[in-house]
């Protein structure tokens, strides 16, 4: 399985979408606008610099899907030169369990950084409630040396289209009526949960 970004300027079927999946946050946060391949929502009174929603295509065979990934920026305490990544997973191998933070990617030299980061998010009983009621792809935060900003990726399940070759179908996975707002209430909290408390 191959996953790349979508470009909106080439794939009708991609901007449809996306302008489509941004309906499910316009009540909280106000018309989208293009910017390059994604739409940029107004981030007046956030915790955010920047807050946005790309498409990724994941190539299976005689299938494609589209998947919409919510991004937000938002500067913080900078603990330096080195990536520092963290995701969260749920407990269970059949089950749905427990969500929790882990530090992911290869981190020998910045584990301590990524393990009080970590600490710091599984501490936080609200957002491992909210990460809960989700259904998601995943959830990164992480740190970018290179914009020296801290960034969260969510992806969900729900708010993707499926395109099947054979037969020839498409048919869209709904995301949850409550499940934008959820979204948007976790990614606000990690948000300013390490600015007010991550101290390196």
């Amino acid at each position: 399985m191959a996953t790349r970004e979508a470009n909106t300027k080439k794939d009708k079927d991609v901007k449809e979408f996306l302008v489509k999946n941004s309906d499910y946050f316009k009540k909280m946060l106000g018309q989208p606008v293009w910017n390059g391949n994604y739409l940029a929502f107004p981030s007046a009174g956030l915790p955010f610099i920047d807050l946005k929603m790309r498409c990724y295509i994941d190539v299976k065979f005689l299938a494609k899907i589209y998947a919409s990934v919510f991004e937000a920026k938002f500067t913080a305490k900078m603990p330096g030169t080195e990536w520092i990544r963290t995701e969260m997973v749920y407990s269970g191998l059949v089950r749905k369990g427990r969500p929790h933070f882990r530090i992911s990617g290869s981190q020998d030299m910045q584990h301590k950084k990524g393990q009080l980061l970590c600490d710091l998010l599984n501490s936080h009983q609200r957002i491992l409630d909210t990460c809960r009621l989700l259904d998601m792809e995943f959830l990164k935060v992480f740190f970018d040396p290179q914009e020296q900003v801290w960034k969260i990726l969510l992806r969900p399940y729900g708010g993707s289209l499926v395109w099947v070759m054979i037969p020839p179908m498409k048919y869209n996975v709904v995301l949850p009526g409550d499940h934008a707002e959820a979204m948007l209430s976790v990614t606000k909290m990690i948000a300013q949960l390490i600015q007010e408390r991550y101290l390196i």
